[in-house]
């Protein structure tokens, strides 16, 4: 949900209104799959299919009907689910700045994709990340003084991401569940629909 009025361009796809139920339907594993079977594949971006979200295709995905309560349930998951991720990601770019202030210099270089994500690696291995990234002529990490000053840190905001994809895995499992049982689906129909999903 945006709610700081940004722009898109046309390679972008907005829906107007500001409806946390529908936005939690939307984001759900049971349109993803209805999606994946009706929409104009587009390109495969990290193992996993993205899509061309116009209009004609998204017109037709069912949209269950729910009582107030369930209504209101998913809504509030669902803006958990934006307050969890953009808490996570302002501290994944806050520590990609970080980095590219202290080992970068000057604009010329970036991290490379690898550095990104850096809360998925070691500190040695992101010591590699970034003497690659930044042309270093060593592997700053190897470095005991530098080590010694970015170890706690690293694992202070890699515990801090973490948590939160903990919680945000935990609301949006409990509204992929919600969702499920509106559509009710049984065990089977939704196991296939996750094999599907996943891959």
């Amino acid at each position: 949900m945006d709610t700081e009025q940004r722009y898109l361009g046309n390679t972008g796809y907005i829906i107007p209104g500001a409806d946390y139920y529908l936005l939690g339907i939307l984001s759900s594993w049971a349109t993803w799959f209805f999606i994946s079977k009706t929409a104009q594949p587009l390109r495969l971006r990290g193992d996993r299919w993205q899509y061309r979200l116009i209009a004609q295709f998204m017109e037709q995905i069912p949209i269950p009907d729910a009582s107030d309560s369930n209504r209101a349930a998913i809504a509030d998951l669902a803006k958990l689910c934006c307050s969890l991720g953009a808490q996570r990601y302002d501290i994944q770019t806050s520590f990609q700045h970080r980095l590219i202030q202290t080992f970068g210099e000057g604009d010329q270089y970036q991290l490379n994709t690898k550095a990104q994500m850096w809360w998925e690696h070691s500190l040695n291995e992101l010591g590699n990340a970034l003497k690659q990234s930044f042309q270093l002529r060593d592997n700053p990490m190897k470095n005991p003084r530098i080590a010694d000053r970015w170890e706690q840190y690293l694992e202070e905001k890699r515990n801090e991401v973490d948590g939160l994809s903990r919680q945000l895995n935990n609301a949006e499992f409990e509204i992929n569940n919600r969702i499920y049982r509106l559509f009710d689906l049984t065990t089977d129909e939704i196991e296939l629909l996750q094999r599907e999903v996943e891959h």
